[in-house]
């Protein structure tokens, strides 16, 4: 994993290792790495569309606040 939402496939064993299934491990390892990396990618972009959602809505509430915070003289 290069980031939190990019992922790096790198190279597999080879020779020997290789060649009997010594990469089982490293194959699951990479699979799940990689889904990580997928499900952050999907989380940044809905944090992203939820931020935008709100802004939309709420840009024009034109409420009215009071100077110094709501307090008296």
């Amino acid at each position: 994993m290069t980031s939190f939402t990019d992922y790096d496939e790198g190279t597999l064993s080879t020779g020997l290792t290789g060649l009997f299934g010594g990469n089982g491990r490293l194959k699951r390892e990479r699979s799940r790495i990689k889904q990580n990396a997928y499900a952050n990618k999907d989380a940044v972009a809905g944090t992203s569309n939820l931020q935008t959602d709100f802004n939309e809505d709420n840009d024009n509430l034109s409420t009215n606040t009071f100077n110094y915070g709501g307090m008296l003289p």
